[in-house]
């Protein structure tokens, strides 16, 4: 954690000072007397001389997945705002909503995540933090369990197959995501084979 202040045009600045601009932390490299925006861009058009260097909030290694909703047609563009990547969600009320369960219904060979022949996969997404996922046949036997702990991926890939690694029979099932404090959400799948 870093001691921060709110950038200022026209402020003087020592070297390795951190500030916030635009919810987003940058670093001095160097003592800076000039107005040098910290988002900004200086010098010519391959090297950009901005003696501020932006402090990501992940670390080497960590990755992230961009899901678009649907199909990409000449003239589109998305623009991802990487400043909000990394900030926490402090309100958790709405946490459990959107978790879903994809492909659903689950048709066995459909190669949806491209995975090879035998070795099928389900996700589900918009996970919390941490939480416990079972899964139950729709009469109420347990299927399996599991456990979800990421701080950035908030999806869980699961084999479509029971705690003996057999592949589960067709039919609808039941998931209940619960929370570490208690909180759940209870849902529906299809398996078709």
């Amino acid at each position: 954690s870093y001691f921060h202040i709110y950038w200022m045009e026209g402020g003087l600045y020592d070297s390795l000072d951190v500030v916030t601009y635009e919810s987003m932390l940058y670093q001095a490299t160097k003592e800076i007397t000039a107005s040098y925006v910290p988002d900004g861009w200086y010098g010519d058009n391959s090297v950009n001389d901005n003696p501020w260097q932006m402090l990501y909030p992940w670390a080497e290694g960590d990755s992230m997945i961009i899901e678009p909703y649907g199909w990409y047609k000449d003239g589109d563009a998305w623009v991802a705002d990487m400043s909000e990547i990394g900030a926490q969600d402090d309100d958790s009320s709405d946490d459990l909503d959107k978790i879903k369960v994809v492909p659903n219904p689950f048709i066995s060979n459909s190669n949806y995540f491209n995975e090879s022949p035998g070795n099928s996969l389900m996700r589900f997404t918009h996970l919390p933090q941490k939480c416990t996922i079972s899964i139950y046949t729709i009469s109420g036997e347990f299927v399996t369990t599991i456990l979800h702990d990421d701080d950035f991926d908030g999806s869980e890939w699961w084999d479509v197959r029971n705690g003996r690694g057999q592949e589960i029979a067709p039919g609808l099932y039941i998931y209940v995501v619960e929370t570490p404090t208690g909180e759940k959400k209870i849902d529906k799948f299809a398996v078709v084979r």
